[in-house]
Protein backbone atom coordinates (compact mmCIF):
# COMPACT_ATOMS: atom_id res chain seq x y z
CA UNK A 1 0.00 0.00 0.00
CA UNK A 2 1.51 3.49 -1.03
CA UNK A 3 1.85 6.07 2.28
CA UNK A 4 -1.13 8.49 1.29
CA UNK A 5 -3.24 5.32 2.68
CA UNK A 6 -1.56 5.62 5.88
CA UNK A 7 -1.31 9.52 6.07
CA UNK A 8 -4.80 9.41 5.53
CA UNK A 9 -5.77 6.78 8.13
CA UNK A 10 -3.39 8.69 10.56
CA UNK A 11 -4.96 11.43 10.13
CA UNK A 12 -8.68 10.59 11.11
CA UNK A 13 -7.56 8.58 13.99
CA UNK A 14 -6.20 11.91 14.98
CA UNK A 15 -9.37 13.66 14.07
CA UNK A 16 -11.45 11.01 16.16
CA UNK A 17 -8.95 11.38 19.45
CA UNK A 18 -9.46 15.37 18.75
CA UNK A 19 -12.62 15.74 18.57
CA UNK A 20 -12.70 13.32 21.56
CA UNK A 21 -10.90 15.35 23.98
CA UNK A 22 -12.91 18.27 22.43
CA UNK A 23 -15.86 16.71 23.51
CA UNK A 24 -14.34 15.71 26.65
CA UNK A 25 -13.62 19.24 27.75
CA UNK A 26 -16.82 20.53 26.70
CA UNK A 27 -19.11 18.35 28.32
CA UNK A 28 -17.05 19.26 31.39
CA UNK A 29 -17.61 22.52 30.77
CA UNK A 30 -21.20 22.63 29.65
CA UNK A 31 -22.09 21.20 32.91
CA UNK A 32 -21.75 24.21 34.51
CA UNK A 33 -22.71 26.60 31.59
CA UNK A 34 -25.90 24.50 31.28
CA UNK A 35 -26.91 25.81 34.80
CA UNK A 36 -28.71 29.47 35.52
CA UNK A 37 -26.05 30.70 37.72
CA UNK A 38 -27.83 33.81 38.20
CA UNK A 39 -31.60 32.40 38.48
CA UNK A 40 -30.38 29.53 40.96
CA UNK A 41 -28.70 32.40 43.30
CA UNK A 42 -31.67 34.30 43.17
CA UNK A 43 -33.25 31.39 44.01
CA UNK A 44 -31.05 30.60 46.87
CA UNK A 45 -31.49 34.12 48.40
CA UNK A 46 -35.62 34.14 48.16
CA UNK A 47 -35.68 30.93 50.35
CA UNK A 48 -32.76 32.31 52.84
CA UNK A 49 -34.84 35.70 53.00
CA UNK A 50 -38.00 33.25 53.67
CA UNK A 51 -36.74 31.64 56.39
CA UNK A 52 -34.60 34.10 58.20
CA UNK A 53 -37.79 36.26 58.63
CA UNK A 54 -40.35 33.50 58.40
CA UNK A 55 -41.16 34.64 62.72
CA UNK A 56 -40.84 38.40 62.29
CA UNK A 57 -44.78 39.12 62.02
CA UNK A 58 -45.75 36.21 64.16
CA UNK A 59 -44.91 34.33 67.40
CA UNK A 60 -43.84 31.04 65.65
CA UNK A 61 -40.80 29.08 66.12
CA UNK A 62 -38.10 30.23 63.82
CA UNK A 63 -37.23 28.15 60.71
CA UNK A 64 -33.64 29.15 60.87
CA UNK A 65 -30.99 28.04 63.40
CA UNK A 66 -27.87 30.84 64.03
CA UNK A 67 -24.93 29.55 65.15
CA UNK A 68 -21.53 31.04 66.24
CA UNK A 69 -18.52 29.85 66.79
CA UNK A 70 -14.88 31.52 67.71
CA UNK A 71 -12.35 28.76 65.53
CA UNK A 72 -8.51 28.52 65.31
CA UNK A 73 -7.60 29.14 61.85
CA UNK A 74 -4.40 29.09 60.91
CA UNK A 75 -4.68 31.70 57.85
CA UNK A 76 -5.04 34.90 59.87
CA UNK A 77 -2.19 35.17 61.85
CA UNK A 78 -2.91 33.65 65.48
CA UNK A 79 -5.91 35.89 65.59
CA UNK A 80 -9.66 34.36 65.80
CA UNK A 81 -11.94 33.68 63.67
CA UNK A 82 -15.56 33.89 64.01
CA UNK A 83 -17.64 30.97 62.30
CA UNK A 84 -21.72 31.12 61.84
CA UNK A 85 -23.58 28.97 60.67
CA UNK A 86 -27.01 28.89 59.07
CA UNK A 87 -29.26 25.78 58.91
CA UNK A 88 -32.81 25.38 58.17
CA UNK A 89 -35.10 23.71 61.11
CA UNK A 90 -34.48 20.39 59.17
CA UNK A 91 -30.36 20.86 59.98
CA UNK A 92 -29.22 21.41 56.51
CA UNK A 93 -26.72 23.81 56.49
CA UNK A 94 -27.53 26.90 54.28
CA UNK A 95 -24.65 28.96 54.85
CA UNK A 96 -21.12 29.49 56.41
CA UNK A 97 -20.03 33.04 56.81
CA UNK A 98 -16.26 33.60 58.38
CA UNK A 99 -15.07 36.74 59.88
CA UNK A 100 -11.45 37.70 59.87
CA UNK A 101 -10.28 40.89 61.84
CA UNK A 102 -6.51 42.68 61.44
CA UNK A 103 -5.32 45.59 62.37
CA UNK A 104 -6.80 48.14 59.87
CA UNK A 105 -9.20 45.50 58.18
CA UNK A 106 -12.21 43.18 58.09
CA UNK A 107 -13.01 40.36 55.76
CA UNK A 108 -16.21 39.07 55.89
CA UNK A 109 -16.70 35.25 53.73
CA UNK A 110 -19.66 34.52 52.82
CA UNK A 111 -20.58 30.32 51.77
CA UNK A 112 -23.16 29.67 49.83
CA UNK A 113 -24.67 26.42 49.70
CA UNK A 114 -26.79 26.52 46.27
CA UNK A 115 -28.66 23.31 44.92
CA UNK A 116 -26.11 22.75 42.61
CA UNK A 117 -22.72 24.94 43.61
CA UNK A 118 -21.58 26.66 46.29
CA UNK A 119 -20.88 30.63 45.68
CA UNK A 120 -18.12 32.44 48.16
CA UNK A 121 -18.35 35.43 48.22
CA UNK A 122 -15.31 37.32 49.76
CA UNK A 123 -15.97 41.21 51.06
CA UNK A 124 -12.91 43.10 52.88
CA UNK A 125 -13.08 46.67 54.33
CA UNK A 126 -9.49 48.35 55.02
CA UNK A 127 -9.88 51.17 57.12
CA UNK A 128 -7.83 54.18 57.26
CA UNK A 129 -7.04 53.53 61.39
CA UNK A 130 -6.42 50.68 63.31
CA UNK A 131 -10.23 49.20 63.79
CA UNK A 132 -10.48 49.75 67.25
CA UNK A 133 -9.59 53.55 67.10
CA UNK A 134 -12.28 55.40 68.62
CA UNK A 135 -13.77 57.30 66.30
CA UNK A 136 -11.75 56.78 63.10
CA UNK A 137 -13.09 53.41 61.65
CA UNK A 138 -13.60 55.07 58.22
CA UNK A 139 -13.89 52.67 55.19
CA UNK A 140 -10.49 53.56 53.17
CA UNK A 141 -11.47 51.33 50.42
CA UNK A 142 -12.97 47.92 49.93
CA UNK A 143 -12.86 44.69 47.96
CA UNK A 144 -15.23 42.19 46.56
CA UNK A 145 -14.67 38.95 45.38
CA UNK A 146 -17.01 36.30 44.09
CA UNK A 147 -16.39 32.39 43.41
CA UNK A 148 -18.39 29.05 42.14
CA UNK A 149 -17.40 25.84 43.54
CA UNK A 150 -18.99 23.18 40.80
CA UNK A 151 -17.89 19.65 40.80
CA UNK A 152 -14.33 19.90 42.36
CA UNK A 153 -13.60 22.76 39.98
CA UNK A 154 -13.18 26.42 41.14
CA UNK A 155 -14.54 29.83 38.95
CA UNK A 156 -14.09 32.85 39.83
CA UNK A 157 -17.58 34.78 39.18
CA UNK A 158 -16.97 38.39 37.16
CA UNK A 159 -19.13 41.48 37.27
CA UNK A 160 -19.97 40.70 34.09
CA UNK A 161 -21.18 37.08 34.61
CA UNK A 162 -18.72 35.27 32.90
CA UNK A 163 -16.62 32.30 34.57
CA UNK A 164 -12.90 31.90 34.67
CA UNK A 165 -11.75 28.70 35.82
CA UNK A 166 -8.92 29.03 38.35
CA UNK A 167 -6.63 26.61 40.85
CA UNK A 168 -8.43 26.16 44.13
CA UNK A 169 -5.04 27.26 45.67
CA UNK A 170 -5.92 30.84 43.85
CA UNK A 171 -8.45 32.14 45.91
CA UNK A 172 -6.99 32.33 48.90
CA UNK A 173 -9.37 31.56 51.23
CA UNK A 174 -10.38 28.36 53.59
CA UNK A 175 -12.48 25.75 51.44
CA UNK A 176 -15.49 24.52 52.39
CA UNK A 177 -14.35 21.13 53.33
CA UNK A 178 -11.37 23.05 56.07
CA UNK A 179 -15.10 24.73 57.15
CA UNK A 180 -16.71 21.79 57.80
CA UNK A 181 -14.26 20.15 59.94
CA UNK A 182 -14.66 23.58 62.26
CA UNK A 183 -18.59 22.56 62.56
CA UNK A 184 -19.57 21.58 65.73
CA UNK A 185 -23.04 19.02 66.14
Amino acid sequence: MDMSFWNKILKVIGIGICMLSCTIQTDRESDIYNINIEQEISEYRERFIELYTSNALDDTESQMNIEEFEIDYDGNNGEPVTLIKYTDSYGEVLRYQLHFYGETMHCSIDYYLCRDFVLVSKECNYYSSWVLTAGYSDVLYSSIENWIIFDNAVYILHDDGELEEIEEMQMEIPLIEEIETYRLY
